[in-house]
């Protein structure tokens, strides 16, 4: 692997592994407004639409060539801001547990759109012991910071289903 990409991934990882720490001591605030999430979400998508235009050829920035694209980043966009708004509604260790169990619906969809063949029940068994095992793992490790009603929690529910149906659409 080229050690300039290697370097890039090693970024990206540590600077998302960041955002993330601070977005959870960041809700855990409080008198947060909820608008803070899609701030700092739109902050994130900002930064990196805005980087690549910098360096990539104008050339490069025809319509039908970028509309993939666009359409991925608006998923991606709206997956980010969902799974980040609900962190005003349940524990963070829920989202965690949410976003590690995209695989399901991620496999789903892959089957549907015919991406991939279709999946055995064994595979989503598998899946199924491997989300299972992540929430059992985090189980009791934070606290809600808002979460004062159950219409909250169901709030953040869907909105954590939400961003994993779009984490799933992006993957394809």
């Amino acid at each position: 692997m080229d050690l300039r990409l290697g370097l890039l991934v090693v970024g990206f990882f540590l600077c998302h592994v960041a955002f993330e720490a601070l977005n959870e001591m960041l809700v855990t605030l409080p008198n947060v407004p909820h608008s803070v999430t899609l701030w700092s979400v739109a902050a994130q998508f900002g930064l990196c639409t805005m980087a690549p235009m910098t360096r990539a050829p104008r050339a490069l920035f025809t319509k039908s060539s970028w509309w993939p694209f666009v359409t991925v980043s608006c998923m991606v966009f709206l997956s980010n801001g969902l799974s980040q708004y609900s962190t005003h509604h349940v524990e963070f260790t829920v989202k965690i547990v949410a976003k590690a169990s995209k695989l399901l619906p991620t496999m789903l969809i892959s089957g549907l759109l015919g991406n991939s063949s279709h999946f055995q029940a064994l595979d989503y068994a598998a899946a199924l012991l491997l989300c299972a095992g992540t929430a059992l793992f985090s189980y009791g490790g934070g606290r809600a910071p808002n979460a004062a009603s159950s219409w909250q929690v169901v709030v953040g529910m869907l909105a954590l289903a939400v961003s994993c149906m779009f984490d799933g659409l992006a993957c394809h």
